[in-house]
């Protein structure tokens, strides 16, 4: 005897619904493993990024109290000799520059202008100076040292506040024996200061380190990296009744090869520009491909 066709159906969509209740079941159970998976990705990222800002933090505070630690060195022979592969400066004060420079070929730029300022004087009690008197008093001078690897330098302004004296620089070194003091003097007459002008500079970088910005910008692969400033600052004085304005810049050049930070390697894995980045060289730094 063949089955009602109402029979057939019930069966068959019995069959259907036991089939989608199975099917949803599945779904449910994967749906429910994905969200636990995205669920440690997500807490597995947010753990790295705490880690990473923790990193930081540390960082920056290991800056600032080597920074404290030179602001409290009265002379060359006080400053630590700091180790690691960081060159590490501080400038705030406008009259000195405490920095340590690691391994590799490291020369200080030394450069100094002078000109002269326009007065705002009283003309009833005050002479005008002479203009090649003035003209006279402008001028420049630049200096290249090489320094010693894996040592502390300490760049003191030369010069009284409160006398006409000389005005120039003087670089000394922790270690004495390995680099001796130098000094040099500006051509020019004694003057009297009587004010100034200065940034604060706090640096904490490898030799030659690329931001990722201007590796990724470079057109193909060649690039110069440019000098890490280490400070700069004016000062003012008078010669005579001539204003004149000095200005120091200071700047490091190193022979080290070019490398970025971990921090940025992991922006140009993310960029997928991985082809830029060589070997890691250890403490933090990647090596560039620059060919």
């Amino acid at each position: 005897m063949m089955p009602k066709f109402a029979t057939v159906l019930f069966c068959c969509t019995l069959a259907t619904l036991i089939t989608g209740l199975g099917w949803v079941a599945v779904t449910r159970r994967s749906i429910a493993a994905d969200i636990v998976a995205l669920r440690q990705e997500l807490e597995s990222l947010h753990k790295s990024t705490r880690l990473e800002k923790a990193r930081r933090d540390q960082f920056s505070n290991d800056v600032d109290l080597i920074a404290n630690v030179f602001d409290h060195c009265r002379t060359a022979e006080d400053l630590p000799r700091l180790g690691g592969h960081r060159i590490i400066s501080n400038s705030d004060n406008g009259e000195s520059v405490a920095f340590y420079v690691p391994e590799g070929g490291h020369q200080l730029g030394v450069r100094c202008v002078w000109k002269p300022t326009a007065d705002k004087t009283n003309s009833a009690t005050s002479t005008e100076p002479d203009t090649a008197t003035a003209e006279s008093l402008a001028g420049e001078s630049t200096w290249s040292i090489p320094l010693v690897a894996e040592r502390s330098y300490l760049f003191d302004r030369v010069g009284s506040w409160n006398d006409a004296q000389p005005i120039g620089w003087k670089l000394a070194c922790e270690d004495e024996s390995s680099f001796p003091v130098r000094t040099e003097m500006l051509p020019l007459p004694p003057l009297r200061a009587n004010g100034g002008s200065w940034s604060t500079y706090r640096r904490a970088v490898f030799p030659n380190q690329v931001n990722f910005k201007v590796l990724g910008n470079a057109t193909g692969r060649g690039f110069m990296p440019s000098p890490l400033r280490l400070a700069e600052w004016s000062r003012f004085g008078r010669i005579d009744n001539v204003g004149l304005k000095i200005t120091f810049e200071l700047t490091l050049t190193s022979d080290n090869p070019p490398v970025v930070s971990a921090t940025d390697a992991e922006v140009f894995l993310i960029l997928s520009k991985g082809d830029r980045l060589g070997d890691s060289l250890g403490g933090g730094r990647y090596a560039v491909r620059t060919h």
